[in-house]
């Protein structure tokens, strides 16, 4: 699956609210939350663009397996979980990955 083709970036937002985007080449993990297995690859192009291709060697629920963005930088920790794979395509926006740990 490829994300690219949608209109969506990715970004990080500060512990003051200002969204910052996430650098080209920075790596983003793809995980599914029940396990924290990666099950895709994150490519970060300039401004925050970002296509996710889905690893084909695991066996997906597209309605009911929990996902999430990982993404760590200097020690600070961001992320953002979508309840399924349905949900973050259905969306069709941009990624926020949030503060969660400093």
């Amino acid at each position: 699956l490829d994300r690219s083709s949608a209109a969506s970036d990715v970004y990080k937002r500060q512990g003051s609210g200002n969204q910052q985007p996430i650098p080209a080449s920075a790596f983003v993990a793809f995980e599914r939350v029940s396990n924290s297995s990666r099950i895709g690859s994150v490519t970060i192009a300039a401004n925050g663009r970002y296509e996710l291709r889905l690893r084909k060697e695991y066996s997906f629920n597209w309605n009911t397996n929990p996902v999430k963005f990982h993404y760590e930088v200097n020690g600070a920790v961001y992320s953002c979980t979508y309840n399924s794979l349905a949900e973050l395509f259905d969306r069709q926006g941009n990624v926020v990955l949030t503060l969660e740990k400093q």
